[in-house]
C-alpha cells in the first residue's frame, strides 16, 4: 500500500462503493439506489498505518423505478457478512487486475511479487481471512458523525490538541485506547519516529480524499436530491450564509488598518488549539477598533496567542484584564483578502473581547 498509495486508496474507494451500491440494490437486502460520501484515513490513534474509508449512508434509498423511498429498519441497514465477502472479493479482482496493468510498482522487500506467479499466491492467501465491515448507526445522530468527520477534511493524522510536550527530543501526544473502554493515554516517541509516523499518512499530489456515490454522486445529486427530499415529505434546509466575498463592503465586515482592505473568518480555535501555538516571537499591540472591545493584532504566521494575551493584559486596567481571562477561549483568525505589499503580512489573527 504504501508503494502503490495512489493506485490502492483508488481502488479502496471504487471497491468500497461498489460494494454498498451493488447490496442494497438487491432485492434480498434493500432493493433501493442509496447515496454515501466516503472520507479516506490512513491512520491509527498511534499514528500508525492503517488505510480505511468511513462511509456514511442515509437509512434507505431510492426504489429502482424512483418512485418512493425505501427506509431501512432501524435496528438494520446491509448483512455486514455479505458486505465483507464482496468487499474481498471486488477488492482482490481489482488488485489483479492493477497488476495485470503494470499499475503496481514493487520494491526492496517487495521485489518478489512482481513475479506474477508470486503474486497469484500471494493473493490467494487473501481469502484465508474475515475482512473486516464495520457498520452502525451514529450514536450522537447525523450531526455527531458529520462534526467528528469535518474535523479531518482539511487536516492529517493528528490535531493540534493532541499534542501534549515536545521536551528532550521527544514529543508526547495523547491517544484512545479502544480496546480498554476508550481510555485516554500519552504516548510518546522521538522526533524522527513521530515524524516517520505522520510523513506515513501525506496523500499524492492532487489525490481526492473526499468523494460522493449513488445520489450524492456530483453529476446526479442536482436531480435526485430534490427527489429524495419530495419522498421524503420534508424540504431541504437553506444554505447557511457564506461571509461576504471581498469585492463587497458591507457596514460589518471588517476591514485591514493599514490599506482598508476586507477580512474575513478563516479558522476557530479551541482554547486548548491555542495553548499549544508558543513560537518564539511576540509582536502585539493594544488596540480598541471595535465597540466595547480590546483587540489584539499579531502575524498569525507565529500566532503567539498565549504570550500576547499574557502582555496587552499588563497594557490594560483591571476590569479588561478580568475580561480577556473570562473569554480568552473566544478567539478567530482572519485572513487579509486586500491587495498586499512586502511590508504587510499575508495573515492577522485577531482577537476580540468584548468588555461588557
Amino acid at each position: 500500500m504504501l508503494q502503490n498509495k495512489k493506485v490502492l486508496y483508488d481502488l479502496l474507494f471504487r471497491t468500497s462503493a461498489e460494494t454498498l451500491l451493488g447490496v442494497a440494490r438487491n432485492p434480498e437486502h434493500l432493493g433501493a439506489e442509496i447515496g454515501f460520501f466516503s472520507v479516506l484515513h490512513s491512520w491509527s490513534q498511534q499514528l500508525n498505518f492503517h488505510p480505511h474509508v468511513h462511509c456514511v449512508v442515509p437509512a434507505g434509498g431510492l426504489s429502482p423505478d424512483h418512485t418512493r423511498w425505501v427506509r431501512s429498519r432501524d435496528n438494520y441497514f446491509l448483512p455486514k457478512k455479505v458486505l465483507r465477502k464482496v468487499f474481498r472479493g471486488k477488492f482482490v479482482d481489482a488488485l489483479k487486475q492493477a497488476f495485470q496493468n503494470g499499475q503496481l510498482n514493487f520494491h526492496a522487500d517487495l521485489k518478489l511479487l512482481a513475479n506474477p506467479k508470486t503474486f497469484a499466491a500471494w493473493l490467494r492467501t487473501l481469502f484465508r481471512e474475515n475482512w473486516v465491515v464495520y457498520l452502525k448507526p451514529p450514536f450522537g445522530g447525523p450531526e455527531y458523525v458529520l462534526h467528528y468527520l469535518g474535523r479531518y477534511t482539511h487536516r492529517v493524522a493528528i490535531s493540534n490538541h493532541r499534542l501534549v510536550s515536545f521536551a528532550d527530543g521527544q514529543v508526547t501526544f495523547r491517544w484512545r485506547d479502544s480496546a480498554h473502554g476508550n481510555k485516554q493515554k500519552l504516548l510518546p516517541l522521538s522526533v524522527n519516529e513521530f515524524l516517520t509516523r505522520f510523513l506515513l499518512h501525506i496523500l499524492p499530489q492532487g489525490f481526492v480524499r473526499i468523494r460522493n456515490f449513488g445520489f450524492l454522486a456530483n453529476r446526479r445529486r442536482t436531480t435526485l436530491l430534490p427527489l429524495c427530499f419530495q419522498l421524503l415529505g420534508t424540504t431541504p434546509e437553506p444554505p447557511a450564509e457564506e461571509h461576504s466575498s471581498s469585492t463587497e463592503d458591507p457596514a460589518d465586515l471588517y476591514r485591514c488598518p493599514n490599506c482598508g482592505g476586507p477580512m474575513k473568518v478563516i479558522e476557530r480555535l479551541t482554547a486548548a488549539e491555542i495553548q499549544l501555538r508558543s513560537p518564539p516571537e511576540v509582536t502585539a499591540r493594544h488596540e480598541t477598533t471595535l465597540p466595547n472591545t480590546v483587540t489584539l493584532r499579531v502575524s498569525a504566521r507565529s500566532v503567539p496567542l498565549c504570550r500576547s494575551a499574557k502582555q496587552i493584559c499588563l497594557q490594560a486596567s483591571s476590569t479588561t484584564v478580568l475580561a480577556i481571562l473570562s473569554c480568552f477561549r473566544r478567539l478567530f483568525t482572519w485572513r487579509y483578502g486586500g491587495p498586499r505589499s512586502a511590508a504587510q503580512p499575508r495573515y492577522t489573527a485577531i482577537l476580540a473581547v468584548p468588555l461588557n
